[in-house]
């Protein structure tokens, strides 16, 4: 999901190998749009997050629910939990800048060129499965575009109100679409796309 969908096609990437497939959930991806902030980006290093978290739990929940579309359908303990575990691990300093250094460089990466994210893309060799939430707020729907336009036979589905983790929000139509992906090898054709 996220920021760990984009770790695991850095690994097809580097490794094709060592991947069977991939199911990629509102997976980071090279912005093309909204990139003005780039050059300060550049000069932020990501060692600053050496620095005191500053981080508040309720500032946490908040974000979090502002990634769900309809936080109706999940126990307001939910909230709790991911924020408390994403605190938990920002309160070692390495595993901030671990952090800030991978959101860093998704930003600051070329789209396009050479060595552009999407070009990479073009050349993904494991099959791979993307799942979009409609309601994504961070890592809109819109990107399934710029994928189909690279991956015409990778199989994408977008669940309508949905947002940013859907493994969470819609668990049961998530796992059903990973499961069947998985269990054909990542043939499209086996998996219910609805």
């Amino acid at each position: 999901n996220s920021m760990g969908g984009r770790v695991a096609l850095e690994v097809a990437f580097g490794a094709p190998s060592r991947v069977r497939t991939l199911s990629l959930l509102s997976s980071s991806m090279a912005f093309r749009r909204g990139r003005e902030w780039v050059p300060l980006v550049r000069m932020l290093r990501p060692e600053l997050a050496m620095l005191p978290n500053i981080l508040r739990p309720e500032g946490v929940r908040n974000r979090f629910w502002s990634l769900v579309a309809r936080p109706e359908r999940l126990d307001p303990a939910v909230g709790d939990i991911a924020a408390n575990e994403f605190l938990r691990t920002l309160r070692s300093p390495a595993a901030r800048v671990a952090f800030y250094a991978a959101a860093r460089q998704i930003y600051l990466e070329a789209p396009d060129g050479e060595n552009g994210f999407w070009t990479r893309l073009a050349r993904l060799e494991p099959p791979a499965l993307f799942i979009w939430g409609s309601e994504d707020p961070l890592v809109p729907a819109r990107f399934s575009r710029h994928v189909a336009r690279v991956l015409p036979e990778a199989p994408q589905v977008v669940l309508s109100d949905c947002g940013h983790v859907p493994q969470i929000e819609l668990p049961e139509r998530t796992h059903e679409l990973i499961g069947g992906f998985i269990a054909s090898g990542g043939e499209s054709t086996a998996l219910p796309l609805r």
